[in-house]
């Protein structure tokens, strides 16, 4: 997945919003100092809700920054345990304009393979902001 980033800016502000333990961002720091194309700087926001991946995805960031000072590349990064669907629909919602809404030059991501349920919490924010509509059935067969 990392591989398949095209030009990036030399400051990269990168989303990983389902984190884990965090392999996909060192893998876009690997793919980074590997090809060495022009960046000078990573902010990396990762969210993973699993309490038990916490220790896991912090070592494995500070080993990013090691590397990355190494090799001359600035890496700093933020881990939220917030659930990242209401977190920025919340965000959405207040001000589409407002300063402090996060803006991302890249995301990787590989999120839990589960359906959102109608009624679920994650459905209801995604509505709130307009990025996901109920539409029925029998809307589709007209």
């Amino acid at each position: 997945m990392a591989s398949l980033f095209g030009p990036l800016p030399k400051v990269v502000r990168l989303l990983d919003a389902g984190a884990g333990e965090g392999a996909l961002t060192a893998a876009f720091i690997s793919r980074l100092l590997e090809e060495n194309d022009g960046v000078r700087a990573v902010e990396a926001t990762l969210y993973e809700l699993d309490p038990h991946m916490q220790e896991a995805i912090s070592e494995k960031m500070r080993a990013c920054q090691i590397v990355c000072a190494r090799a001359g590349l600035d890496f700093t990064f933020a881990i939220h345990t917030a659930n990242f669907i209401q977190e920025m629909s919340l965000r959405l919602a207040q001000d589409l304009f407002d300063a402090s809404a996060p803006a991302f030059e890249a995301a990787i991501a590989n999120p839990p393979y589960r359906k959102i349920g109608v009624d679920s919490p994650e459905r209801h924010h995604l509505r709130r902001v307009g990025v996901e509509t109920s539409i029925s059935t029998r809307d589709l067969s007209h």
